[in-house]
């Protein structure tokens, strides 16, 4: 995905972003962002969306959203930390 798509990091043309912690290469989309989503969603269709009928609506959609608040979080670290642009 990184060589299809080839954004740059913030830094590279922006002279107002500091980076902290990341390389002069190109970062979009972002690793950590690829692997905690595939993690969390795999987890989540495992353990959750194979008992959706026996846990119950609430339980299955309060999972859901633990688990779409967990990528989330990930991607705005991410961009908070100015290791990748927010596209």
């Amino acid at each position: 995905m990184k060589m299809i798509i080839r954004f740059p990091r913030p830094y590279q043309y922006s002279p107002e972003v500091m980076p902290i912690t990341c390389s002069g290469q190109y970062g979009c989309p972002s690793a950590t962002t690829i692997r905690v989503t595939t993690l969390l969603t795999s987890l989540f269709f495992d353990f959750v969306h194979e008992k959706r009928r026996k846990i119950g609506v609430a339980k299955y959609s309060l999972m859901l959203c633990l688990t779409v608040f967990c990528i989330v979080s990930v991607m705005v670290s991410r961009v908070y930390l100015a290791a990748h642009a927010i596209n």
